[in-house]
This record gives C-alpha cells, structure tokens and sequence, in this order.
C-alpha cells in the first residue's frame, strides 16, 4: 500500500500578529537554520479577530498551533520524526490568553525527489515543482522541508485524525510522490 502524503499549512485568515519585535528574528532563525534551540525567547502573538484556531497564521509564517494540535499530532510522530514544540501564546481579541506550540523542525531533512522536482538558484525546490521522494520520506508521518517557513508534510493518517478532531485553521494540499 502507498502512503499518501499532503502539504499542510495555516489557512491565513485571519493573522496572528506578534506581541513584540523580540522574537521575529528567532522565528527567521527557526525556518532557515537547523538545530535544536535551548535559548528559547517569549514567543507570544496576538489575534484581532474573535476565535482561537488550531492552526494559526502569523505574519512571520511560523508553524504556530494550539495545545490541541500537539495533542492530536504528539503521538502520530514516528521514529523518524523530529519535532521541538517552542512554547507560545495567543491573546484571543477578548484578552484571553492561550497555551501554543511553535512547531520546530530541527534536523534538516530534504523531501524532494533530486530529479522530478526544479530546484532555483539557490537550491531550494521551486514553487509548484515539488515531488516527493518516497525512499527518503519512507517511516515519516510528520515533517518540514528545510526553508519553507510554514509548510508540514503529513500522511493521509495525520490528516484523518485532524479532521477527525475537528482541528481549525488548516488547509492541505494531496502532494506528488514517487514511486
């Protein structure tokens, strides 16, 4: 059986706006170099709209969940998988304030297929080319290409157990694999 994997990131309505400048350079850090972070800021953003989603979008494009989505995807994790869960808030529009994860993705990992997907100058994958590998996707059930701020690859389990619990703020996209 083939394992179908899907492109999830924040739906973008409406934005989370950071609390304070502090951080954005940490989240820059976060999506372009690797490695586990120990000296982690107050990672705090603010919603103007009333809700709280599960998957918020941030101005900065940071993977920026509740504590229910860490709850549902925790235990999907395999093996192979790393994620660092940063802790954050989000001040709902009515001043509440919640518990949020920033979803790290610390060990460079590159997904992409070396011959089917275009890659640009600077190596990265080209917008709309990417095809996935399935040897080197192969065990993964959660993942991040290197440099792409607010993409997650999931497998079609991960993407069931969001819908089955209702998870907000999230859109996903089937992604190209190879055989």
């Amino acid at each position: 059986m083939t394992t179908t994997y899907h492109a999830v990131e924040a739906d973008m309505l409406p934005l989370a706006f950071a609390s304070s400048d502090l951080h954005r350079s940490f989240c820059d850090s976060l999506n372009m170099v690797p490695g586990l972070r120990t000296d982690v800021p107050e990672l705090a953003w603010h919603y103007d709209e009333p809700g709280s989603p599960d998957w918020a979008s941030t101005i900065e494009r940071t993977r920026l969940v509740s504590a229910r989505t860490r709850k549902v995807l925790e235990p999907l994790l395999s093996p192979a998988d790393s994620v660092q869960w940063l802790p954050a808030t989000l001040t709902t529009s009515g001043g509440e304030c919640l518990t949020y994860w920033v979803m790290h993705f610390p060990a460079a990992f590159d997904p992409y297929d070396p011959v089917a997907t275009v890659r640009g100058p600077s190596g990265l994958a080209m917008p709309g080319t990417e095809v996935l590998s399935a040897a080197r996707i192969a065990g993964h059930e959660i993942f991040a290409p290197p440099q792409q701020v607010d993409t997650v690859f999931v497998t079609e389990r991960v993407i069931n157990a969001m819908r089955d619990n209702g998870l907000t703020g999230w859109i996903a996209e089937l992604m190209p694999t190879t055989a």
